[in-house]
């Protein structure tokens, strides 16, 4: 060793000198002589130290009573740097070795640094080091440097042992590369530092968290998969989602689960050449007369619909279709079909003609309505029908939870309580595990299979995009599919600034051009046309001459994906194109939507533009409803609301009007709100992990899809190149007038979020860190602008639970009273943990705890009751 360092070393405040000869009386064994340099916690006050050694190097590690503690060894100066050592005699000699840094130690990987004993604060640090040792295993990192510090994670480094050679822990560094480059203690302070971070990995801390966490998703979903438990697997699969992990074995799964029946034994049918259902309409009839309860899988393109509109009513004498789609139903009732096309009436007589007829179709709205209005003479009309057949059955699957859900309980009815023969047909069904059904399943031969090529994102800029579909139209009609009516108005915009003829699609309007149009002008021959249209308003709908698919953004679920390829019933190419502004989160809205239900209950509220500018209403809003300063109106109260408000709608509790810019509650004498809406959140999260499933499948195995689904084509993975770029799809002035907005909000903003983040400096909060907790912007005004005690924040140790307290504070007192009356006065009594429950279906928090407010209203109650 260099003496200057070793001069240093023997009169550091940690190392003293042990008398080995005096331990040698009472273990005679002891090879050690004579006094030895030993190092021991603190400076000397405490010694009762055990000794790991060996005859060679003297000593090697110490353990104190405090040990486990740790040392922390501050530069001279200050610095901006913190290095993590494993061991007290690491700790020493990184402080001699690093002038420039301050050194904090713990005695082995199975303790944590003890920040909080040493009062270190890592926001001062810059930079982070972790002088790992080189056995160091990745679980160990963490459990050395707790993930309560994750928010410091990116700032800190670790050796890369590749890197080096000879050595297994710091010190070894420092005697075999840094003291033969910095001879002297001047040397040491310009260079030691720099050398050592040329030995770091390029990586930092967060990329070692991610992939324990992929890890133990990957784990969890081995698990869950061996105990097929779908909830847990669903679990798992969010983590590894999260953390970049591979999710090919959940893809595998998920989709087998989502395919399998009670009774998997049934007809298989192998189609001829010509994949013509209607050869087997006596087959299907068949199992119909056996089995009652029949589910048809046939892929699109296939003839489903032929077989059930001209094969079938051969067969059966009295046949009511269902369709969850009123354009389908539009189709099977079209002129030329047998069937008559029911629609709902306020007056019976208006109906009870066309109801009469031997064949009719009807949508489940109507039926639903029909049903619920007309129960006895329409309970007749089942009765006298031979075969009832409810078309694109998949729908059912996605409409839970969603505005419509008269599809849920038509098909709930059918299945479970209607007793004569049925037939779901889809062309990627979901089976029903509670109930035994018989399933017929119609193949195309392998040979016979139109094959679509996908491409995953090949383009860098709009005007390549709009190139392709302009090349793409010589050989045949284009369409785009969308997750939003405003994007179909933008990209409508969009094209015709490039003389494109387009015709846009939603559930409300048809527009050919711009020009509004009657939605039966897909029955004319347009020619090679851009079709602009969101995803749920034409699945099930054929168009002339398509040859090409756009889709802007990842679709809903597999199942979706699979319907939306399935236009291109003839072959052709399907280029997804990844959105600049994507999302991709899952959502709980159900218990906005309990929130508002009770209160519109409670405040007699039908029409809400009546009553929204009512006095009782405007109490309302004050006390319970938080709405951004830009979102005061009737409208921006929609916006904020609108997921809870189509939530509502599902239920049958209200509904919007036409042009969506009011609603109408009419659930005024329900009483079980809650039990209404309980599995709403349930489809929320499993519509979530649906779409990640998807979307890591047609970044990374679109193929795998080929396998796991009866498809009348084959999707092969034609990209020659994935573009990093995203798209946004919209004009110039479309993007002027959006920026222009959102310029005005986030002048605001910025100013809010400084006014929070001084506010609560004291307290180590942020407004980012708020965000990231779920505050929402008119929160954080709210926040700001009340009086709050901070010494109370301060004293609360978790900064998850800081951040629950500070919710909480935005609560009118008010508003807690009146909910606890109103508790009171309905069951004689009141719980806390009751009304923490109808608290969060209001204020909502992202707490640790069940019951996050619980111990606030104990303190509230003693304090202001």
């Amino acid at each position: 060793q260099i003496e200057q360092f070793k001069a240093e070393y023997q009169e550091h405040n940690n190392i003293g000198l042990f008398d080995f000869d005096k331990l040698r009386e009472l273990h005679p064994t002891l090879k050690l002589r004579n006094k030895k340099n030993v190092l021991f916690f603190d400076t000397g006050v405490v010694f009762n130290i055990s000794v790991k050694w060996n005859s060679i190097k003297g000593w090697q590690s110490v353990k104190g009573t405090k040990a486990n503690i740790g040392a922390f060894f501050k530069a001279e100066k200050k610095t901006s740097t913190l290095i993590l050592t494993e061991g007290l005699k690491d700790g020493i000699n990184a402080n001699i070795a690093f002038l420039t840094a301050d050194i904090l130690s713990i005695n082995g990987k199975s303790n944590s640094y003890n920040l909080k004993a040493h009062n270190i604060d890592l926001k001062k640090y810059k930079s982070i080091v972790f002088a790992n040792d080189r056995d160091v295993k990745e679980e160990e990192f963490l459990k050395m440097f707790s993930i309560e510090y994750k928010e410091h994670f990116k700032k800190v480094r670790f050796i890369n042992w590749d890197l080096i050679e000879h050595g297994k822990d710091i010190t070894d560094i420092i005697q075999n590369i840094i003291l033969p480059k910095c001879k002297t203690k001047r040397e040491r302070l310009r260079s030691a530092l720099p050398t050592l971070k040329k030995l770091l990995d390029k990586k930092n801390l967060i990329d070692k968290y991610a992939k324990l966490r992929a890890k133990e998703g990957l784990e969890t979903l081995k698990t869950a998969i061996k105990a097929d438990n779908k909830e847990m697997a669903m679990r798992a699969i969010k983590t590894l989602y999260m953390f970049d992990g591979n999710l090919k074995e959940a893809v595998k799964y998920y989709l087998t689960k989502q395919n399998e029946t009670k009774s998997n034994s049934g007809l298989k049918i192998q189609l001829r050449a010509d994949n013509r259902l209607s050869h087997y309409t006596k087959e299907i009839v068949e199992v119909l007369e056996a089995k009652r309860k029949v589910f048809l899988n046939a892929p699109t393109g296939t003839g489903k619909s032929y077989t059930s509109l001209t094969e079938l009513p051969k067969q059966y004498k009295n046949i009511i279709i269902v369709s969850p789609l009123r354009m389908v139903t539009n189709e099977h009732g079209a002129e030329g079909t047998p069937y008559t096309n029911v629609k709902f009436d306020d007056k019976f007589h208006e109906v009870e003609a066309d109801l009469n007829s031997n064949f009719i179709a009807v949508t489940t709205d109507a039926f639903v309505k029909l049903q619920h209005r007309y129960k006895e003479s329409f309970k007749q009309r089942l009765e006298q029908a031979d075969l009832i057949i409810f078309d694109e059955q998949h729908l059912y699957y996605d409409s839970l939870g969603f505005r419509d859900e008269t599809v849920v309980a038509c098909y709930d009815y059918l299945l479970y309580k209607y007793e004569g023969k049925t037939l779901f047909m889809s062309g990627t069904p979901i089976l029903p595990k509670d109930k035994e059904v018989s399933l017929i399943t119609a193949k195309v031969l392998e040979q016979n299979k139109e094959n679509i090529n996908f491409y995953y994102n090949p383009f860098d800029d709009t005007q390549q995009i709009i190139e392709s579909i302009d090349k793409e139209l010589e050989s045949g009609s284009v369409l785009i599919y969308v997750n939003s009516r405003a994007k179909v108005s933008e990209l409508e915009n969009l094209l015709q600034n490039e003389s494109i003829k387009t015709l846009s699609i939603t559930s409300y309007d048809y527009k050919l051009d711009g020009e509004k149009v009657d939605d039966t002008i897909l029955n004319e021959d347009l020619g090679n046309i851009v079709y602009i249209s969101t995803t749920k308003a034409t699945t099930g709908v054929n168009f002339k001459h398509l040859k090409t698919i756009y889709q802007y953004g990842t679709p809903y679920t597999p199942n979706t994906l699979i319907q939306l390829v399935a236009r291109l019933r003839s072959g052709g190419k399907y280029f997804l194109i990844e959105p600049q502004f994507a999302t991709l989160r899952e959502q709980y809205n159900a218990k906005r939507a309990i929130g508002l239900s009770l209160a519109f209950q409670r405040l007699a509220i039908s029409k809400i533009s009546d009553g929204f500018s009512s006095d009782d209403f405007k109490k309302w809003l004050k006390s319970f409803v938080l709405l951004s300063h830009n979102n005061k109106s009737l409208q921006g109260f929609f916006k904020t609301y609108q997921k809870a408000f189509q939530l509502i709608e599902s239920k049958g509790l209200g509904k919007f009007n036409e042009s969506n810019d009011d609603f109408n509650f009419i659930g005024h004498n329900v009483k079980n709100i809650d039990e209404l809406f309980e599995q709403d959140d349930k489809n929320e999260f499993r519509k979530y992990i649906e779409q990640i499933l998807i979307d890591w499948t047609l970044k990374n195995d679109v193929e795998l899809l080929n396998s796991y689904y009866n498809l009348s084509y084959k999707i092969t993975n034609a990209t020659y190149r994935v573009s990093e770029n995203k798209h946004q799809l919209i004009t110039d002035n479309d993007k002027e007038q959006k920026k222009e907005k959102r310029a005005d909000i986030k002048d605001e903003l910025k100013e809010l979020y400084e006014q929070i983040d001084s506010k609560f400096e004291s307290v180590k909060i942020t407004s980012k860190l708020l965000k990231k907790y779920g505050f929402t912007d008119t929160e954080l005004s709210k926040l700001n602008d009340i009086k709050i005690h901070m010494k109370k924040i301060k004293d609360i140790s978790k900064n998850q639970d800081r951040i629950t307290a500070l919710k909480f504070h935005i609560i009118p007192k008010q508003a807690i009273f009146k909910i606890a009356n109103e508790l009171i006065i309905a069951n004689g009594f009141l719980t806390i943990k009751e009304l923490d429950s109808m608290l969060q279906k209001i204020f909502i928090t992202n707490a640790r705890s069940k019951a996050p407010y619980e111990k606030l209203l104990i303190e509230t109650f003693s304090n202001s009751f």
